[in-house]
């Protein structure tokens, strides 16, 4: 079961690679490295604001969904509720603060039009990402998968046409991706209102207080470890410019299409972890390596591609990316595997060692990036992403084998049943795909 809702994760996850492949070429196009920049900045901040205005409350109701399942409709209503206020709240407080944010993060790069366009789609991202942990929580991976896919093919659809129709600009396009997600959102709701009685369920203070707290405890842990990924992106734009903003991104979003599989092996090793914490120390390893081997022999083919595709995809204004896509990589391949731990960490009910893992890690950040960036441009921001990332890692790698007991070298280094687990797999795949095939030809 567990092999069966990964693969068929990661082949969404693959899918969420190809799309927002396109839609990343549609805007770089579209836009060119300049508005792209700004356009980068406005989103990023964006889903900065979703992450703030959201406690922990996806991650909390993944938990109690797995632990609690009586009480899975008061959970889901209580939380709901919950992300719906704080996230009006804290959009209301930023759109306040417009002005000072304008001149103080975007260094007045930005227009107030534009900022006010994105931030207002704030409660809409938060909610598509809570319906998502919903799915997880409920393990219905195929409404999860659907979730993830169906936004990004929306907003493909709607940014090729603006596109087509030459109205493409950095607000009709923050529009398009806002309104896709708008979409989406209440499509999520429609699937979610039919798995879950929330009209047999109240309000509950107690909830809110279980959900709170175990969601708080993980939530600064999430907030700083956005910040490790993207703080370098306003950084960049401080000391260079939104161009250089675009061009770095492309390096980031290439360098980070490597944490496709673990993320979809976290997503099903939460809970499962959290519904049994014995059975996880001998699985969470063995998931580990795997995802180790995985990820190591893709990070290789990036480092060989990578650079030589960038300007054949994006055009090439965007050749520069191939420098920090390098520099990027090394610290995305050990983070991917740190990401698998943090999952288990956060099933055992300690997300809070996620949060001492992205503090040391945010410091270095801050630090190298002030260092590297006016000496060395974007490739600087990659060198310094990749010592905060492998920072992370080594704090999770060894929190993680105190508290389950494993030897690091356990969970890291592939063994020979790995790889007689990995040619087992690709066997029955190839199975599978012929019989497909056999089944169709047959038919036709």
């Amino acid at each position: 079961m567990f092999i069966r809702n990964t693969s068929t994760v990661l082949i969404t996850q693959l899918m969420t690679i190809g799309l927002g492949l396109a839609l990343s070429i549609l805007l770089a196009r579209g836009l060119g490295p300049d508005l792209k920049g700004q356009f980068d900045l406005v989103v990023t901040f964006t889903s900065l604001i979703a992450l703030i205005a959201n406690p922990g409350i996806g991650a909390a109701a993944i938990y109690w969904f797995n632990r609690e399942r009586q009480q899975v409709p008061a959970i889901a209503r209580t939380s709901a509720t919950l992300l719906l206020a704080s996230s009006i709240v804290i959009t209301v407080l930023i759109l306040l603060a417009t002005p000072v944010l304008i001149k103080q993060v975007f260094q007045s790069r930005v227009t107030a039009q534009t900022f006010i366009i994105g931030a207002l789609f704030t409660p809409l991202i938060a909610l598509l990402q809570l319906a998502s942990h919903y799915f997880i929580g409920l393990s219905d991976f195929f409404y999860l998968n659907l979730s993830r896919v169906l936004p990004l093919i929306i907003q493909i659809a709607l940014v090729g046409t603006l596109w087509l129709v030459g109205g493409m600009d950095i607000n009709s396009s923050l529009i398009a991706i806002g309104s896709g997600t708008g979409i989406s959102v209440f499509l999520a709701a429609a699937g979610l209102w039919k798995k879950i009685p929330f009209q047999r369920s109240r309000l509950s203070v107690t909830w809110a207080r279980n959900v709170l707290g175990f969601g708080i405890a993980g939530w600064l842990g999430n907030l700083l470890q956005y910040l490790n990924y993207r703080l370098d992106v306003f950084l960049v734009n401080f000391f260079l410019d939104p161009s250089a903003v675009a061009v770095y991104g492309i390096a980031a979003a290439m360098s980070e299409t490597l944490w496709y599989l673990p993320n979809a092996v976290s997503t099903v090793l939460f809970p499962r972890t959290a519904a049994d914490w014995d059975l996880a120390r001998i699985f969470t390893p063995r998931v580990s390596r795997m995802a180790m081997l995985f990820t190591l022999g893709a990070g290789i083919v990036i480092a060989i591609l990578g650079p030589a595709i960038i300007p054949i995809l994006y055009s090439p204004l965007f050749t520069g990316a191939g420098a920090p896509l390098l520099a990027l990589l090394p610290g995305t391949v050990l983070l991917a595997i740190g990401k698998v731990i943090s999952s288990d960490l956060a099933g055992r009910g300690k997300p809070q060692f996620g949060t001492y893992a992205a503090l040391a890690s945010l410091v270095l950040t801050v630090t190298f990036d002030v260092f590297l960036i006016p000496r060395y441009g974007i490739l600087g921001a990659g060198i310094a992403s990749t010592l905060a990332y492998s920072t992370t890692a080594a704090v999770l790698f060894y929190l993680y084998s105190r508290l389950s007991g494993n030897p690091i070298a356990s969970f890291l280094i592939v063994q020979s049943q790995d790889l007689e687990l990995v040619r087992q797999v690709l066997h029955k795949w190839i199975q599978l795909a012929k019989t497909s095939i056999h089944k169709k030809t047959g038919s036709g």
